[in-house]
């Protein structure tokens, strides 16, 4: 997990502490490490955009694992490597926001936010270990991938190996997405629809491929995690606007968490190849 050591009270922020990511051994409920964040692989030591983490490691090495740490606030990844101890920082032109694709609307409010690179997917690896790492910023409707190896050099050439996967689509605004072994299928946050979206990682990324498979302007508003547990999905929907530019009603429900099949979710869809 990453502790950005940041207290988040809406124009009131303060860092308590360094930002660092944490280990922990989930069997045994204990502490494995703790490795603080470099100022060097921040901007001007800001933690705000440190969202989400990405675990890549093989079981039979589990000592050489590595983690990507998305900072959408100042549009640049973050690689931590277990065996080396060290971290290094990623930019690129397409972890940044598209300016085409703000100004949507959630819970009747507008989102002309700036955030740039929100998740990172992992496909299955090959035997030698190698995966694709699927990437999008949140204010974009673009897929992008590259190879984990390159995330893996701190010395690669990035700019010249990454790929434009294709474009989902209007309104396709995303945040977090998985990737599911068995069918080959991303599936996404699709916060500008309040819906789950997937593409089949089997054929191009059209507007035509990438699809909603579930929505509910009332259940799904504002999905702010989204993640894949064996042949499930689970989303995490905390309805953050509302939060940020009205106010919650306390007697109604305002945090939900879901799960379904992904057999289900998929039947008969272009996802379900």
């Amino acid at each position: 997990m990453v502790d950005t050591g940041l207290i988040e009270v809406p124009n009131n922020f303060e860092q308590k502490r360094a930002p660092q990511i944490i280990i922990y051994d989930l069997k045994t409920d204990t502490e494995i490490l703790r490795h603080e964040i470099p100022m060097d692989v921040l901007v001007n030591g800001t933690t705000s955009g440190l969202t989400s983490i990405n675990v890549d490691v093989l079981p039979s090495h589990c000592d050489d694992a590595y983690a990507y740490i998305n900072d959408l606030a100042r549009n640049g990844l973050i690689v931590f490597s277990l065996k080396q101890k060290s971290m290094w920082r990623i930019s690129h032109k397409t972890f940044n926001y598209d300016v085409g694709a703000t100004d949507f609307m959630v819970a009747q409010h507008t989102i002309n936010w700036k955030d740039g690179l929100f998740s990172v997917a992992l496909s299955d690896p090959d035997d030698t270990g190698k995966r694709t790492a699927y990437y999008h910023p949140f204010i974009s409707t673009q897929e992008f991938s590259v190879s984990n190896k390159i995330l893996q050099d701190k010395n690669a050439d990035f700019g010249s190996s990454y790929k434009l996967e294709g474009v989902r689509g209007a309104f396709s605004q995303s945040g977090s997405h998985d990737f599911h072994k068995g069918s080959k299928a991303l599936f996404y946050a699709n916060v500008a629809q309040d819906g789950v979206m997937c593409w089949n990682t089997k054929v191009p990324l059209t507007t035509q491929t990438s699809i909603v498979v579930a929505q509910s302007h009332t259940k799904l508003v504002y999905i702010s995690d989204l993640k894949v547990i064996d042949d499930e999905v689970w989303v995490l929907v905390n309805q953050i606007p509302v939060f940020i530019y009205a106010q919650f009603n306390t007697t109604e429900t305002n945090f939900y968490v879901h799960k379904v099949k992904i057999s289900d979710l998929i039947k008969h869809t272009v996802c379900d190849k």
